[in-house]
């Protein structure tokens, strides 16, 4: 079925095809691109964002904390916990807004871990908006450092009046924030720590799913569009060597026809594999057939008569011999004579209606060689088209393979760039894995810390057990100078009753009274003392503690920052891995392009050999057409020397006619009748080398003629 369709719906159908192909791979390119764009536009646009968010989120709420471990240190002024107090304000205010943001998505909403985390939330801002009111009472008494004010009221014994009462009530509000934060804060902020990591690890999921996602809808479009530019590439050269073998065939079938043709071989057979030529051709080779043909039927009949003329003209001679010898016995012979001019009479009756016969041959030869002219050149024209439609076609493959060339160089670029970006990638790897071992020497340095700490809290502990036990022990001694100041009172009382003998008693009484009094002022500053050194104590157990909780949790953010970093790490060596994927395809597609160029450079120079094959059968075409316009040219000159013939044997008849009357008149003059008998020799010897000449010149036309096989 494809066979019988013609050269130029072939190549349409060809082209076509090729279209086609094109659409469909643009379209599935197009396809992939806006699903992979959906799914990049999803990733920047919502899951980044809530990362982002959750990330804030957990830095909020390591400041909060924070903030909340300064306030519970005495030793801060009105205006730093004041300035803590809008901190922490401002932090619950920007992890709403935080919330806010990641809720705007509602893909949070429908998780019960969100719920969760939004529940933790709002008990742990509760519970910090609780510690912020007890704080704004603290304030509102306007003491700086109670602990040191109650010493001073203790040790140095300075009445402060009021200032004591407001000491005492600062010390209870900062025992109640205190217990505020280990009975409620602490635990509320650990599940809101915990829900917060559970929603973190859920979105890093997410996102991982969103990037394979991507990578994967990549790979597939980059699969699809291999394979569909493959089956487009390798479907144009199918076609192009389809076309060019269909449009050489055509091409090689006229070219040996109108080689047979001109050859003279008007007996070869033309195949319905010329294509539209073929009918032309066929045409025109019938009625070059029919055309030679009866020319050669003209010219055999002309030379069967021109034998008969010249059989004639001989018997003429014979006869006007026989009158010249027998002039002296013209009345006797004159009968006869006039039987034989009325004998060549009719002879050149005969002769004169096949010189018309010939006359006629000759003007349908002359009018059939014109049509055959005008065929061939009609054909030479549809050659002429075929071959701009060829320099067209090159014209077109040339401009797609410079499309092909600007594409290759954009393959080329983006293979550049990708390579760039590869490398930039693994730069950022190596910062972030010399980050990595920054941040775990930090960890292991505030583990070091800590663990000082720690030693260091131990021993203020047991430095304070040990004043608890100087505490009892100063007490004994208390007791002990109290019992001895008891007992030097007894004795003094029972030396002044023994009077005179108990003088010396009554001075070591007194002396031992007067040491027991020292012993016990004495008792008594060394307790002040050891107080004092409790409270210290104290005070330094209590800040050992908050610099416990404020290492712990700054040692809880290395760990959390050095979990971070390891998988920006894993997510950057991902995506080098991704880039390395994406440099390879590109360089495959470079390749393919480079093949398509090569497959378009074949089928250019296939192109231009056909070009010139269309040239050298048009130039052929113009040598049959001047060959048809010689084979014309003969044929008129053949018509006008017929006409010619023609004239002359009028001429010859009317001579004929003028040689009956002398006969007629025979009888007037015997000188007349023997001039008149040199008059016919001579008009029929004329006649005979005309005849010559007639039959000479059908001789060369039947043999130009015969080199014809029909």
């Amino acid at each position: 079925m494809i066979n019988d369709l013609s050269l130029k719906n072939k190549v349409m159908g060809g082209f076509v095809s090729i279209a086609l192909i094109s659409v469909f791979i643009s379209v599935v390119f197009l396809i992939g691109t806006s699903q992979s764009n959906f799914l990049v536009n999803t990733f920047f646009k919502q899951d980044m964002p809530i990362v982002n968010s959750l990330w804030n989120m957990n830095l909020i709420q390591a400041k909060t904390m924070e903030d909340i471990s300064a306030l519970l240190n005495p030793m801060k002024s009105i205006d730093s916990r004041k300035q803590i107090d809008i901190n922490i304000l401002n932090n619950l205010t920007l992890l709403n807004k935080e919330i806010k943001s990641i809720e705007q998505f509602n893909v949070m909403k429908a998780h019960n871990e969100w719920n969760a985390f939004i529940l933790a939330q709002k008990n742990w801002s509760e519970s910090i908006k609780s510690l912020l009111e007890i704080e704004q009472e603290y304030e509102n008494l306007n003491i700086e450092n109670p602990y040191q004010q109650e010493i001073d009221v203790l040790v140095i014994g300075v009445d402060q009046g009021t200032q004591a009462v407001d000491a005492e009530k600062a010390i209870k509000l900062l025992k109640k924030m205190d217990q505020l934060v280990k009975s409620q804060i602490d635990k509320n902020n650990e599940d809101f720590y915990k829900s917060l990591q559970i929603i973190v690890q859920s979105n890093i999921e997410n996102v991982k799913k969103s990037s394979n996602k991507v990578i994967q809808m990549n790979s597939i479009g980059m699969l699809v569009a291999c394979v569909a530019i493959f089956i487009a590439i390798l479907f144009a050269v199918i076609i192009a060597l389809y076309l060019s073998k269909e449009m050489r065939k055509p091409i090689i079938l006229t070219n040996n026809v109108l080689v047979e043709i001109a050859n003279g071989n008007f007996v070869v057979e033309i195949n319905n594999g010329v294509g539209e030529n073929a009918g032309a051709l066929r045409k025109m080779t019938e009625k070059l057939r029919e055309t030679i043909r009866h020319v050669l039927n003209s010219t055999t009949e002309v030379r069967q008569e021109f034998k008969k003329l010249q059989i004639v003209s001989k018997d003429s001679m014979s006869s006007v011999s026989q009158i010249t010898v027998a002039i002296t016995d013209v009345a006797a012979g004159s009968c006869k004579q006039l039987n034989a001019v009325n004998k060549i009479k009719k002879e050149l009756d005969i002769i004169k209606q096949e010189l018309l016969l010939v006359s006629g041959g000759a003007q349908r030869q002359v009018a059939t060689t014109k049509t055959t002219a005008e065929t061939i050149s009609q054909n030479d024209i549809e050659i002429s088209n075929i071959a701009k439609v060829t320099r067209q076609q090159s014209v077109d493959i040339e401009n797609t393979k410079k499309i092909i060339n600007q594409m290759n160089n954009a393959i080329n670029q983006v293979a550049e760039d990708t390579s760039h970006v590869a490398a930039n990638s693994n730069q950022t790897a190596s910062v972030a894995k010399e980050g990595e071992i920054i941040v775990s020497n930090t960890i292991i340095a505030i583990d070091k810390i800590k663990e000082t700490v720690l030693l260091a809290a131990e021993k203020i502990t047991e430095l304070g057990k040990s004043s608890a036990q100087i505490e009892s022990i100063i007490e004994v001694i208390d007791d002990i100078a109290g019992q001895t100041n008891l007992l030097a009172l007894n004795a003094a009382i029972e030396a002044a009753r023994a009077g005179e003998h108990g003088r010396g008693f009554s001075v070591v009484a007194d002396e031992v009274r007067k040491l027991a009094e020292r012993s016990g002022k004495a008792t008594k500053e060394i307790a002040t003392l050891i107080k004092q050194i409790q409270r210290d104590t104290n005070t330094a157990v209590e800040s050992m503690a908050n610099g416990t909780t404020e290492v712990q949790t700054g040692a809880n953010l290395g760990h959390q920052a050095n979990i971070a970093l390891k998988k920006i790490i894993d997510a950057v060596k991902n995506t080098v891995i991704q880039i390395q994927n994406i440099s390879a395809a590109t360089e495959e597609m470079t390749a393919s392009s480079e093949q398509v160029v090569s497959t378009m450079n074949n089928l250019t120079h296939n192109i231009e050999i056909n070009n010139n094959s269309m040239q050298a059968l048009t130039s052929r075409s113009k040598d049959v057409v001047n060959a048809i316009s010689n084979i014309q040219s003969i044929s008129e000159d053949n018509f006008q020397a017929t006409e010619s013939i023609k004239q002359r044997f009028t001429d010859t008849a009317v001579n004929i006619n003028e040689i009956a009357k002398i006969s007629e008149d025979n009888s007037a003059s015997t000188e007349e009748v023997s001039g008149s008998a040199e008059e016919v020799l001579a008009t029929i010897e004329t006649f005979s080398g005309k005849i010559s000449d007639l039959e000479l010149t059908t001789r060369t036309l039947e043999d130009k003629v015969s080199v014809f096989t029909i």
